[in-house]
């Protein structure tokens, strides 16, 4: 039975959130840079929403009025944040492909996703600290599922909205969460 114990609070301070190509190896420790990632660099104040959505259905009988038994059958895990950097990387992940080129010497062309192109798969690890205290989220397979809005105007600074939607892949978990807090202890 849980206690009242505010050294399990967690308040995320710092985080950084990391994108790599499909297929990259994962990081299994809540610490270490993950290789073959790139960080996306600044996120606006408003820091990582972490969301996880369920469906379920209820099985009725014909002698309740309630439900006598429920499946879950659907499970969506997202990652949105607001990415302040504006640079090749951080514009690809965020509109789910495209390609960058430079067509002359200093000019850089997006090209968005072709008609017959589907989303980028990506990776996606998101990491925070509390104090000593590091967390770790991995989303092995995603994709950037939400339409960009992006507000340009003289008061605001430009930040690139970006929600990443993890994908199942057979024989692995849809995500995992890594974490070196001692409230995590399996001897509690």
């Amino acid at each position: 039975m849980a206690t009242q114990d505010a050294t399990e609070l967690v308040v995320a301070g710092f985080g950084n959130v990391w994108v790599g190509p499909y297929g990259t190896a994962l990081p299994t420790t809540p610490t270490a840079n993950p290789a073959g990632f790139n960080k996306v660099g600044l996120i606006s104040e408003d820091g990582v929403d972490w969301s996880e959505e369920k469906t379920v259905q209820d099985f009725m009988a014909w002698q309740s009025r309630y439900p006598v038994r429920r499946s879950l059958t659907d499970v969506k895990l997202k990652i949105t944040c607001a990415l302040q950097q504006w640079n090749e990387d951080n514009l690809i992940a965020a509109l789910g492909g495209g390609s960058v080129s430079s067509p002359s010497a200093g000019v850089y062309k997006y090209v968005p996703i072709a008609d017959t192109e589907q989303l980028d798969d990506v990776s996606v690890v998101v990491d925070w600290n509390d104090g000593s205290e590091n967390h770790r989220l991995v989303l092995p397979k995603a994709n950037a599922t939400e339409g960009v809005s992006i507000k340009l105007q003289r008061t605001e600074l430009a930040v690139i909205p970006v929600a990443f939607e993890a994908l199942g892949v057979s024989g692995s978990d849809l995500y995992n969460y890594y974490t070196d807090s001692t409230a995590f202890s399996l001897a509690s």
